[in-house]
């Protein structure tokens, strides 16, 4: 009897540590949660992020120089709380401010394209303030603190309501993926529906920095529009042959000191990378025969299209140089592939670094490139732009010949 109630008194035990655990795994949850800003001289999160991405935890005000645009990003070490706002037990949101110091006073009320800085929602989208336009100038800055705050969802219902509630998954790229289930509330807030599923991130060990070579301006080059490795900002590249015809060995930079003129770049006014789109006609032709009474004979024939001659016209921005002093002693690296500069038709699979994270000198490097194959990493990045869209226009077309017959008269029939 002894033994069974001490078997009894130590399940209820084990069984209060357990929810006690569980408790304290969800205060820990949002006092760990936190997320990467990066903030951005451009109106669209275009080019490269001021500086290093600052680090938002849970809570705390953080003030910066100044930003026209911001996106926030998942930092994969510090997710847990996604589970909570999955669960409808928190919600998280970056709030951002015009003023230093995150006063109340200067809070964004609204961002332009109906977005609304709940996370993990907008993770990934530029997030511009509606304050930012001024007519149709943008005032030089839009942001200057933001703070990435958790708390309950508001309000809490006393009465039972079943509602459709979004939870989000996050991939191996960053990227939140909306799943809808049912949620109820009763008294306080609960869920009731299929939790989504979460993929972690996959880590990438970090290599010992290298010395980068000088780059001999000599090299065959070409510049392209690609994706920034982490902020999946536009970025103009410069890319080139390690020797002069041979394709096989390439290199991409993307910094000051790499001279790339990439033109137009090829974003909406969100700042989202657009898909190009190529419009091609597939002609069919259906042909006529008329008789009359002459030997001329007369074609209708259709004008070729001619193709409009395309031009870019380069474009310089200037960014404003801000060291936020959170540099990092380790470079970032990250597997990506993208489509191939110099050889139509091909992708090539590399490893991009981030030089010098911070640092107003900082830059994007992608070596070690090469034709994807089965050795290459499932989950690494695609950075290029998305791939063109073929759309075929069919048209038919009708050609008339028209015969004329002569009728000749012998002279005795005048």
């Amino acid at each position: 009897m002894t033994k069974a109630l001490l078997l009894v008194a130590s399940a209820a035990l084990l069984l209060t540590s357990v929810v006690k655990g569980a408790n304290l795994t969800r205060a820990d949850a949002k006092a760990d949660a936190e997320i990467y800003l990066y903030p951005f001289n451009t109106a669209d999160c275009t080019l490269s992020p001021v500086g290093s991405p600052m680090e938002l935890k849970q809570g705390e005000c953080v003030t910066f120089q100044g930003a026209r645009s911001v996106k926030a990003m998942l930092n994969s070490d510090h997710q847990d709380w996604i589970d909570e706002v999955n669960e409808l037990r928190t919600r998280c949101k970056l709030e951002t401010f015009r003023v230093p110091g995150c006063s109340d006073s200067g809070k964004t009320d609204q961002y332009l394209y109906s977005r609304s800085g709940d996370m993990p929602e907008d993770f990934g989208r530029c997030l511009v303030g509606s304050h930012s336009i001024d007519g149709d100038q943008p005032l030089e800055y839009a942001f200057y603190s933001a703070k990435f705050v958790c708390s309950k969802p508001d309000p809490e219902l006393s009465c039972t309501r079943i509602i459709e509630h979004t939870s989000w998954s996050m991939d191996s790229t960053g990227s939140a993926h909306p799943s809808v289930t049912t949620a109820t509330y009763t008294g306080s807030l609960s869920e009731k529906g299929d939790s989504a599923r979460m993929i972690k991130p996959t880590h990438i060990e970090q290599s010992k920095p290298t010395l980068e070579p000088r780059f001999e301006p000599g090299r065959e080059t070409r510049s392209v529009w690609m994706l920034h490795p982490w902020s999946k900002s536009m970025e103009c590249y410069l890319c080139y042959t390690k020797k002069t015809g041979d394709y096989g060995k390439i290199e991409c930079r993307a910094g000051k000191k790499y001279p790339a003129q990439c033109g137009e770049s090829f974003v909406d006014a969100g700042g989202e990378p657009v898909t190009p789109t190529i419009i091609t006609e597939a002609t069919t032709t259906a042909t006529t025969t008329t008789h009359t009474t002459s030997t001329q004979m007369t074609v209708l024939s259709v004008s070729r299209r001619d193709d409009d001659d395309a031009s870019m016209s380069d474009s310089d921005s200037d960014s404003t140089d801000i060291d936020l002093d959170l540099s990092q002693k380790r470079s970032w690296h990250t597997p990506v592939k993208f489509g191939h500069p110099f050889v139509d038709g091909a992708r090539l699979c590399a490893d991009a670094e981030w030089e010098k994270r911070g640092r107003p000198e900082s830059y994007i490097k992608i070596q070690d490139c090469h034709i994807c194959d089965d050795d290459d990493r499932d989950d690494s990045e695609w950075i290029g732009l998305p791939e063109t869209r073929v759309q075929t226009v069919s048209r038919t077309t009708t050609t008339t010949n028209t015969i004329r017959h002569t009728l000749t008269r012998r002279h005795d029939q005048l």
